[in-house]
């Protein structure tokens, strides 16, 4: 996602919730843990 570009906001919104639904939760650091697509 970081190199991705969006033509509105709406798009990166959506790209964005898909991506944050990977999370599981965060370790002992506070880094993010995620799912393995």
């Amino acid at each position: 996602m970081p190199d991705q570009k969006f033509k509105t906001a709406d798009d990166a919104d959506l790209a964005a919730v898909q991506e944050l639904q990977r999370l599981t939760g965060i370790d002992a650091e506070g880094e993010p843990v995620w799912a393995d697509s």
